[in-house]
């Protein structure tokens, strides 16, 4: 009788740790894919890259104007959750917030490119170049030695990656995302390089 009681108790977690992460989940896509503002697909043309998919989408095509290290970095991101998603579907679209074109998000969503920086701004704060990108789950889940600084913003994680150097890291870091994503778990963290 003892081990049907435990085996219940376990059983009776195991479905609410599920629940809690389902929950935790749809909460983390209503931040990272916020809402458009003139309903779905207004300002944005949608690309599927994945299963069977011959075209990828193009950050250059959206961003043509912008510094040749923002748009590289940006379709950097984009290639690996392209390879990472295989022959799932991924969905890659522009993203835009009050009709100016910012970033670029993915479905299923454990990264979105927040901002690519434009090079155009009259902040002294704001990068010349790079991206900023956010990812599921807080920094902790990352470890701590990176080329750069993780911040954090209701329960996820960005950084702004503005050298060269600082892509591999980057690439690493969305590889970590996806496996949060695909297996709903915290993955074995390894120190960058």
């Amino acid at each position: 009788m003892h081990n049907s009681v435990t085996d219940n108790r376990r059983h009776e977690a195991l479905n609410l740790v599920r629940q809690t992460m389902a929950d935790l989940e749809r909460q983390l896509e209503a931040l990272l894919l916020p809402a458009e503002p003139n309903g779905p697909g207004t300002h944005q043309k949608r690309h599927d890259a994945g299963k069977g998919s011959q075209n990828g989408f193009k950050v250059s095509d959206h961003f043509a104007d912008y510094p040749d290290f923002s748009i590289r970095a940006a379709q950097a991101v984009v290639d690996r959750m392209r390879e990472l998603a295989g022959s799932h579907r991924l969905s890659i679209t522009p993203y835009d917030w009050k009709g100016q074109l910012r970033g670029v998000r993915f479905a299923p969503n454990s990264v979105f490119i927040e901002y690519i920086y434009s090079g155009r701004s009259k902040s002294k704060e704001t990068p010349e170049q790079g991206i900023k990108v956010s990812f599921a789950r807080k920094p902790e889940f990352y470890g701590t030695v990176w080329p750069f600084r993780l911040g954090e913003r209701q329960g996820y994680t960005h950084v702004i990656v503005q050298k060269e150097e600082q892509l591999s890291a980057l690439l690493r870091m969305v590889d970590m995302a996806w496996g949060f994503k695909k297996e709903g778990r915290a993955p074995r963290v390894t120190a960058a390089a």
